[in-house]
């Protein structure tokens, strides 16, 4: 019988199980662990760069929303028979290069009735765009037969209204009423008054508001 050599090129070298051998083990799986943690900390750093790019980008989306919309008021526009000529004699070309200017004027100050002074009239027409009959001349001119009768058109508004109406304080806030609201006027200060208490929490909170107000100056008033 032939003996095997050890180290025999067929045979693989016996591992080694000393100290230096687990040194070396423990390294390496230091090593792993160390590059797992760093994997972990890229994959949640990059994860939270995405969700702060996503949120900067829903935030200018929504900012930027309002840009692309704009703010109509529609009203019936009541269209003489002969606004752009003789009576029933209008063609599409006459319609197209009509002034609508005192057509548009006309219907709004029917819808908003009351405005006398010329200040109040020209800040009431201020409220409509100069291209605000852009969308009646078209049905018009598509149907000419309309004239002579009213339509029901979105007016463009102006910018300055189109922009206030964008903004927090042009939101219109509504409720029911309990009562009959009755203006004191239609111009300048005007005071509403309702038979029921439709403004009983508004008084109350006026009232706390004073109240407190009386309160701090007393305060400083007694400290001084």
């Amino acid at each position: 019988m032939t003996d095997l050599s050890m180290h025999s090129p067929g045979l693989a070298a016996p591992r080694r199980t000393g100290p230096a051998s687990a040194a070396t083990e423990a390294r390496l799986r230091a090593r792993y662990r160390s590059e797992a943690r760093f994997r972990s900390y890229g994959l949640f750093a990059l994860g939270l760069t995405t969700l702060f790019v996503a949120v900067l980008l829903a935030d200018v989306l929504l900012r930027g929303l309002p840009a692309f919309t704009q703010h109509r008021l529609v009203l019936d526009v009541p269209v003489a028979a002969d606004a752009f000529g003789a009576a029933g004699q209008a063609d599409a070309a006459t319609i197209r290069a009509g002034d609508y200017y005192p057509v548009t004027r006309a219907a709004l100050a029917a819808a908003i009735p009351g405005i006398e002074s010329r200040g109040a009239e020209r800040q009431l027409n201020r409220l409509l765009s100069s291209g605000a009959a852009d969308v009646l001349r078209d049905r018009l001119v598509a149907d000419p037969k309309l004239v002579g009768t009213t339509v029901r058109a979105p007016l463009l508004l102006s910018d300055d209204a189109d922009l206030y109406l964008k903004r927090d304080s042009g939101k219109v806030r509504s409720r029911p009423g309990r009562g009959a609201l009755t203006p004191s006027a239609t111009s300048g200060e005007v005071a509403v008054t309702s038979t029921a208490d439709d403004f009983a929490a508004e008084l109350a909170a006026i009232r706390a508001a004073l109240a407190a107000e009386a309160a701090r100056l007393a305060t400083e008033a007694d400290r001084q």
